[in-house]
């Protein structure tokens, strides 16, 4: 399920706030596998913050629930971006897991770096 609404209140066009949610559950699975059960939302705020330098901000939110473990964390990544041409964009985004339990498969800490193509 997902939530779009552009965020006309920010000075300039193409802010936005999204918010992208996702329930994994299983359907078939082997006996000695354990039950999964898991809410992970995708919440994002698109701002641009230089129509000179074509920079963006998007930082993003990432509420993570285990029903079966009955545990919470959270993971979240402030990314800057450069459009450097029409559909085509670089962009950095560290990452930092919080309240991540020790063992689990969550992300403490992240680095990403990438270049994203638009096509029409």
């Amino acid at each position: 399920l997902t939530y779009v609404r552009d965020l006309k209140a920010w000075p300039g066009p193409g802010a936005f706030f999204a918010m992208m949610n996702f329930y994994q559950f299983d359907v078939f699975k082997e006996a000695k596998r354990p039950d999964q059960s898991i809410y992970i939302g995708r919440w994002f705020f698109m701002l641009p913050i230089s129509k000179k330098f074509k920079l963006y901000l998007l930082p993003e939110l990432q509420p993570i629930y285990d029903f079966e473990a009955s545990e919470f964390s959270f993971w979240i990544g402030p990314e800057l971006g450069k459009m450097v041409a029409p559909g085509n964009l670089l962009y950095a985004k560290p990452g930092w897991g919080v309240d991540v339990k020790s063992g689990s498969s969550e992300r403490d800490f992240t680095f990403e770096v990438g270049w994203r193509i638009f096509l029409d």
